[in-house]
């Protein structure tokens, strides 16, 4: 990128797909037989209605965390890098199962894949936005590339999903029942390894995505609240589900394609989501309604429903793959990619392929992978960031006299209008929203809870012209990381130019509360929210953000769900030493981090800690020799402030006006895996 006169980057390289890694469980089960295993007998006819004659499933062995490995290690065979080339992860598959019945939510999906596959050198953390998830990981990326902070980053999806099709033959009991899309999913895994292309002939033209949220509540997953347990999804009208996902992605294809000025007829391939035959009709017809031209043809609208079902995340991903190899992609081919996912999630996606077909092709005919590359060659430095700071306009936590709500969906709305009442904006003037909770009522795994959140905002949550104002809404997923990777995903996405202004909102809830109220996790029940934009005089706000992992401790704090009596229960497990685990690896991530700013300790005016304990909190100020009374210290005693740490210490400064112009704080965060991160806020 290059700066323009007033600090917006100027694209001068298009993100490129360098190497591509699919994995196909070996298991096929076809519509017929999941029909014919339903508890209860239906006529419903799925595979005419859907297409999908079979689907790929894992079998008893396999789950989220191996689909996903093992597309990243066809990826990185496929690519002249070696795992420790790579500088960012990012996971995005709907699912975290990774045992029978299980739920992985600490360590992440992508901390587990950094720890199995040798990525030492990468940040971790993963999204989520449902179908939609792959894209949304990817615009992240971009972000982080073109704003110069990393070369290449790998988004990977382990999408074991078809746990819910187990769950819904034992669920469906009508001919209409609003279960039956979950016998349309199938497995699979996929990873995508991308760098800028350094020109502007290959890679994304264009990748554009917002969120409609009045229509969040129009497909739900979560975890069935049947005794048999499992997770479900329920898609009350799927055909005005399919509805509005075709009029707003249509109205969003042609609009992008006016506004970059590309023609829609030399599209050679176009590759919409593949929920089913129907949908993939409706919307070619759609498309050259809108068009008032052929633009979808048979020829060139790909459907790879018939043998991979709904795929989930990585649909797209698994037609690219296929199609590559039996020939009908070639290299140079222009490909438009359809966006869609629950939320609801509309986006388009202009992209122009360099030789990856001929490559992937070549490796399977001769058996003969890429030769790696020395760091001399990969690892070329980065160029010195001169974006002017991006900082926190406004904070708002959850109001202590008020009564929690049963839904943690609300309690992050609630904080996101305190924050909003605390700023000069309202919710139509945000363009970003993530959401960055852990946990959530009834274990909600799709659509994004962001999603969610903006609808209940009404930010945004419906447009009539493309040309209106729009939100992107998703979540970020680490444990108590979570918040501060929002904060940086924002930061990078402002300076790449995507969005002038970004929300981060949290909310925590006691899980076990309802069926295991003797099993707390010890969380502050709450909610809180930043608003983040551009400083005035480029000075004020976050420097860069630095994260240091001590994998040898991997397994210090782990959070499961699993099922007790047939009730969903978080269970959390700590090593006796955690926070001494914690304590001892702070001070190599923030020496780290004064080196590259070019700071003593000494200039440190406040410490923003992890609001885990007060008595933490005093051996933290100790180790890094910080006066006690700069320590900002919202601890409440026998819980942890978790995702919400950062925004009470804010508030905390802010109510009290203890900073001036000038002023340093040092924010720390630590999670599960071990991680440590931190960053510098200038005052």
């Amino acid at each position: 990128t290059s700066q323009a006169l007033n600090g917006q980057p100027i694209r001068t390289a298009n993100m490129v797909i360098t190497s591509l890694g699919v994995y196909l469980p070996p298991d096929v089960v076809t519509t017929k037989e999941l029909i014919q295993g339903c508890k209860k007998k239906i006529w419903f006819p799925l595979e005419y209605m859907t297409g999908i004659r079979a689907r790929r499933m894992v079998g008893e062995t396999e789950f989220s965390i191996d689909l996903a490995r093992k597309a990243v290690q066809e990826c990185l065979a496929n690519c002249h890098y070696t795992p420790a080339q790579i500088d960012m992860v990012v996971c995005c598959n709907i699912t975290r199962s990774d045992a029978l019945q299980e739920i992985s939510m600490e360590p992440n999906t992508s901390m587990q894949v950094k720890q199995v596959c040798g990525l030492t050198e990468a940040i971790a953390f993963d999204v989520t936005n449902a179908c939609a998830g792959m894209f949304t990981a990817m615009s992240v990326v971009d972000a982080f590339i073109s704003a110069g902070l990393i070369r290449r980053g790998l988004v990977i999806s382990g999408e074991y999903i078809s746990g819910i099709s187990r769950t819904a033959q034992l669920e469906i009991s009508e001919f209409l029942d609003p279960r039956l899309a979950c016998l349309t999913v199938g497995d699979a895994g996929a990873a995508v390894l991308l760098e800028s292309s350094g020109g502007t002939d290959v890679g994304f033209h264009e990748l554009d995505m917002y969120t409609l949220g009045k229509y969040a509540w129009m497909c739900i997953g979560r975890l069935t609240e049947e005794p048999h347990g499992g997770a479900i999804m329920m898609v009350p009208d799927p055909m005005e589900h399919t509805a509005v996902a075709v009029k707003y992605s249509v109205a969003n294809a042609k609009y992008t394609f006016e506004r970059c000025g590309r023609d829609p007829e030399k599209i050679d391939h176009l590759i919409m989501h593949q929920t089913s035959e129907r949908s993939l009709l409706d919307g070619a017809k759609a498309i050259n309604k809108a068009f008032k031209k052929k633009i979808s043809t048979k020829e060139n609208t790909i459907n790879n429903l018939a043998d991979r079902g709904n795929t989930a995340t990585t649909s797209h991903m698994v037609a690219l793959w296929d199609h590559t190899f039996d020939g009908r992609i070639q290299s140079g081919d222009q490909v438009v990619f359809g966006i869609t996912g629950s939320g609801q999630t509309i986006g388009t996606a202009i992209y122009t392929l360099d030789d990856l077909p001929e490559r992937l092709r070549t490796i399977q005919q001769t058996g003969q992978r890429p030769a790696k590359l020395n760091d001399d060659q990969s690892m070329w430095p980065l160029p010195e960031r001169k974006f002017p700071r991006v900082q926190i306009a406004a904070v708002g936590t959850f109001p202590e006299e008020a009564e929690l709500p049963e839904d943690s969906v609300e309690t992050a709305a609630i904080a996101g209008r305190a924050c909003l009442a605390a700023s000069a904006y309202s919710a139509a003037d945000i363009g970003l929203l993530i959401f960055a909770g852990v946990t959530r009522t009834g274990y909600v795994s799709e659509p994004a809870l962001a999603t969610m959140v903006a609808g209940k905002l009404k930010m945004n949550d419906t447009i009539e012209l493309e040309t209106d104002q729009k939100t992107f809404a998703f979540d970020v997923y680490n444990g108590a990381m979570s918040f501060i990777n929002g904060c940086q995903i924002a930061c990078e996405m402002i300076h790449a130019g995507k969005f002038q202004t970004a929300m981060v909102v949290a909310s925590e809830v006691e899980i076990n509360k309802p069926y295991f109220p003797e099993v707390m996790l010890g969380l502050v029940e709450t909610g809180a929210a930043v608003i983040l934009d551009r400083s005035d005089s480029g000075q004020t706000g976050f420097s860069l953000f630095l994260y240091h992992y001590e994998l040898e401790h991997f397994g210090a704090r782990e959070a499961i769900g699993r099922y007790t009596d047939g009730k969903p229960c978080l269970q959390l497990k700590e090593a006796a030493n955690l926070h001494a685990l914690y304590l001892q690896a702070i001070p190599t991530a923030v020496d780290q981090l004064l080196d590259r700013e070019g700071l003593e300790r000494s200039q440190i005016k406040f410490l923003l800690p992890p609001q885990i304990s007060s008595e933490m909190n005093g051996q933290l100020a100790e180790r890094l020799g910080i006066d006690p009374q700069f320590v900002v210290d919202q601890a409440i005693p026998g819980h942890d402030l978790y995702t919400a740490s950062l925004a009470y210490t804010l508030q905390y400064l802010q109510q009290h006006n203890l900073t001036e112009p000038g002023d340093i704080g040092l924010i720390i965060q630590v999670a599960s895996g071990i991680q440590v991160g931190c960053t510098l806020y200038y005052f």
